[in-house]
């Protein structure tokens, strides 16, 4: 019932190779024709759902350099209006269909601004219409709940903001990424297994809370997308300290929370909540990125990470995925196909849905 999604999923290592090969030369044309040849003062990234969230993932990577990064969903951007010089816009949606991204763009260039898009159709209604195009290279994905063409757009907006933020070469933003992609099948595998480990807990869960920090957070958010997409009951995720003033409240049995470990001095706090969390009968998942070994053990999983936050797209996402995909099989849900096909067009979310 998840055979595509799962075949998605595991195609992502060939993907990410691929397009480390193909990106550098797309991005060096890209990036010197946006803002006359000169380097932009600020790039704010426009997108929803999954875009909005590899934005954000690699804005707070890219903060720091000589370019300031910001993201917004396309409905609430009036913060950062009216288009200021030298900022320039990437929109971003893999399907390059997104209604509300495609208003906001058409917006955006009438009050002035620069916009690039950035799809995986060069041929999309979003590619037509801004100054610009740059391709997502993650080819056809045909499933609703989208993973590798996630991951494939969150390492092309890496690239391009490193190489603004450092004044560098595209390519040497890959250079932190290298062990992440090597060690991915060995981190697919123990991901495999720990869904199925984590199956029967999670086939009549009412609801998943994920915890996380740092520049795991907007991953756990794009995490519990997927889920919420796949497994049909809500998910939210939360940053730790958020979890801590007022979310604790929801601790119980039969509640199943998913936390997302790594390094530093917060590790320590995390795992005494997990403790707690289990004393009063909640469901503990556990995703560990600083584990001593790798494994899949009940329903922790230690993953092969490198600890550099550039990478951790590529080391976290998959689990979550394939959470996912395993389990709504379990669950007996087609995930490879819409559950309400007549959406897109009721609601006018994506360009040349049909009812």
């Amino acid at each position: 019932m998840s055979e595509k999604m799962i075949a998605y999923i595991q195609s992502q290592p060939h993907v990410w190779r691929a397009a480390a090969g193909a990106l550098p030369g797309a991005l060096r044309t890209a990036l010197g024709a946006m803002n006359g040849g000169e380097t932009p003062r600020r790039v704010v990234m426009v997108g929803s759902g999954s875009s909005h969230y590899a934005c954000r993932t690699v804005c707070a990577l890219a903060a720091g350099g000589a370019c300031e990064f910001f993201s917004a969903v396309p409905t609430r951007m009036g913060p950062l209006l009216p288009p200021r010089p030298g900022t320039v816009w990437w929109a971003v949606s893999q399907s390059g269909k997104s209604t509300s991204t495609l208003r906001a763009v058409r917006a955006l260039r009438e009050a002035g601004g620069e916009v690039w898009t950035f799809t995986a159709d060069p041929a999309s209604p979003l590619a037509q219409c801004g100054d610009g195009h740059v391709c997502i290279p993650c080819g056809d994905e045909t499933v609703g709940p989208k993973t590798k063409g996630v991951s494939t757009t969150i390492l092309t907006l890496w690239l391009a903001a490193h190489a603004l933020a450092a004044g560098a070469p595209p390519e040497e933003g890959l250079h932190p990424l290298a062990p992440a992609f090597g060690a991915a099948q060995e981190n697919l595998r123990l991901c495999r297994t720990w869904a199925e480990n984590c199956t029967d807990a999670l086939l009549r869960a009412p609801c998943l809370t994920l915890v996380a920090e740092g520049p795991a957070l907007p991953l756990a958010e794009e995490g519990a997308l997927k889920l919420l997409e796949t497994l049909y009951v809500p998910a939210q995720a939360w940053e730790f300290e958020e979890y801590l003033h007022g979310v604790n409240n929801i601790i119980g049995p039969g509640q199943v929370h998913l936390f997302v470990l790594r390094g530093g001095e917060r590790r320590a706090r995390m795992e005494r909540l997990i403790e707690y969390c289990a004393g009063r009968g909640a469901v503990c998942l556990c995703i560990d990125c600083a584990a001593a070994r790798p494994c899949a053990d009940g329903l922790r999983l230690a993953l092969r990470c490198t600890g550099e936050p550039q990478a951790l797209a590529f080391e976290l996402l998959p689990a979550f995925q394939m959470l996912s995909a395993v389990v709504s099989a379990a669950k007996g849900i087609e995930c490879d196909r819409p559950r309400y096909p007549d959406f897109y067009a009721a609601l006018d979310t994506k360009a040349g849905a049909q009812r």
